[in-house]
C-alpha cells in the first residue's frame, strides 16, 4: 500500500487533523501556531497518517518548535516510511548516512535512496546519480548510470538533476559530448535558481561555446546573479568583467 492509498484508509476526523496542522504550520504572522501544530501533527501520526509522521519526522530533525532528538525522528520516518512516503525514505536514509539517531549504514541508506528513487524521489535519483558519478557510498564509478539518474529526476524539473545532466553533456561523461544539449539543460537549471548552472551557462555565453554568441554583457548578468547568492566563483568572473580582465582560467563547476 502506498502513502496516498494509506491517507485515504484513515478516518474523516484524522485527516482533518492533519490538515489543521498544516494550516496552522504554513500560516503567516500571528495567524501561524507551531506549538499547536506540532501537537495536532502529533496526534495524526499517531492515528497512521503517513505524511504527519514524516512531519513529525522533520520536527524531531530540525524544528525550534520541540527539542531536536534524531533517535526520535527516525522513528517517526521510520513509520512513514513503511506507509510507502518517499520524502520520508529519503530523510532517514540520510540519517542512517551519517549516523544519526540510528547506527551508521551506508547499505541502508542506499536501499532507502533506491526505494525512494523506485518511486519517482527527485533527491533520491539526484543522490543516486552523484554516488555513481563519484564512486561514493560503496558504489562503483559509473557516469552512465549516474547521467540516467540525472536525466530521470530532470524530468522533475529538479534544479540541481538538470544541472548535473548538463555538466554530463558539457564533458561527455556517460553520455555522448553535446554543448548545445549542456546549454538548454544549463539554462533551465539557471532560470529555478541554480547557481551552478548560472556560472556555467555564463561561461558559454563569454566564449561563445554550445552553439551561442560571444556574449560578454549576458555572461556578466548570469555571474551577477549566482554571485548574488553567494557563488564566489561567479563573484570572481563578475569582478573580471567589471574590471576588463581575462577569464581565460575559469572552467566550469563539476561540483
Amino acid at each position: 500500500m502506498n502513502a496516498e492509498e494509506a491517507a485515504k484508509n484513515l478516518a474523516p476526523q484524522v485527516i482533518k487533523t492533519y490538515q489543521e496542522a498544516v494550516a496552522l504550520a504554513q500560516a503567516e504572522g500571528d495567524q501561524q501556531n507551531m506549538p499547536k501544530a506540532v501537537e495536532l501533527m502529533e496526534q495524526a501520526a499517531e492515528a497512521g497518517h503517513p505524511m504527519a509522521q514524516c512531519n513529525m519526522g522533520y520536527f524531531y530533525t530540525v524544528s525550534e518548535s520541540v527539542e531536536v532528538n534524531h533517535t526520535t525522528a527516525a522513528a517517526w520516518y521510520q513509520q512513514s516510511a513503511d506507509q510507502g512516503v518517499p520524502q520520508a525514505m529519503f530523510n532517514l536514509a540520510r540519517l542512517y548516512r551519517v549516523g544519526s539517531g540510528v547506527e551508521e549504514s551506508a547499505e541502508k541508506s542506499l536501499a532507502l535512496l533506491r526505494e525512494a528513487a523506485t518511486l519517482g524521489h527527485p533527491e533520491s535519483l539526484h543522490n543516486l546519480g552523484i554516488f555513481h558519478f563519484a564512486g561514493e557510498m560503496g558504489v562503483a564509478q559509473d557516469y552512465q548510470a549516474a547521467a540516467v539518474f540525472f536525466e530521470n529526476a530532470a524530468q522533475a524539473k529538479h534544479a540541481p538533476s538538470l544541472y548535473s545532466l548538463g555538466l554530463c553533456y558539457s564533458l561527455g561523461y556517460g553520455v555522448e559530448q553535446d554543448e548545445v544539449k549542456a546549454v538548454t539543460l544549463y539554462e533551465d537549471a539557471a532560470r529555478i535558481g541554480d547557481t551552478n548552472a548560472a556560472f556555467n551557462l555564463g561561461l558559454y555565453h563569454y566564449y561563445g561555446n554550445g552553439g551561442l554568441e560571444v556574449n560578454p554583457q549576458r555572461a556578466k548578468e548570469l555571474f551577477g546573479a549566482a554571485a548574488a547568492h553567494g557563488h564566489a566563483k561567479a563573484r570572481a568572473a563578475f569582478t573580471s568583467i567589471e574590471n576588463n580582465e581575462s577569464l581565460e582560467e575559469s572552467t566550469e563547476v563539476t561540483e
